[in-house]
């Protein structure tokens, strides 16, 4: 139903299928979680509270909480306010369609994205 409102021009999210399977397969969420402790190098996450694609905000402090129990570098970026579309400059702010975000809190997780991204590779 979501994907179709979309193709009809309707603002809809379309995480409810990502968060409809989480809650009807508890027991396999963590079977499907990225090892994210076997990379042992600095890790950079971004996510937005207002993610329509995914929990993308929820799912960087899970990954955030999991490299620090294994104490690993990890850079966790949450923004309250943002949407899915994180990357790029902030010059040119993306929101999907049904995704109940603030084009200018995405903007500007955009540039904080960007400018931690330069950062941990200088």
């Amino acid at each position: 139903e979501m994907i179709a409102a979309l193709s009809r021009g309707k603002r809809r999210t379309i995480r409810g299928p990502h968060d409809d399977g989480r809650a009807a397969n508890p027991g396999r969420v963590a079977a499907a979680a990225i090892p994210v402790e076997r990379f042992t190098g600095e890790m950079l996450v971004a996510g937005g509270d207002r993610d329509g694609t995914w929990a993308s905000g929820e799912m960087v402090r899970n990954i955030a909480a999991r490299r620090a129990h294994a104490g690993l570098p990890t850079a966790a970026l949450v923004f309250p306010n943002a949407g899915h579309a994180l990357s790029g400059s902030g010059w040119e702010p993306t929101n999907y369609p049904g995704i109940d975000a603030d084009a200018a809190a995405t903007a500007a997780a955009q540039g904080a994205v960007r400018n931690a991204m330069l950062a941990m590779l200088d």
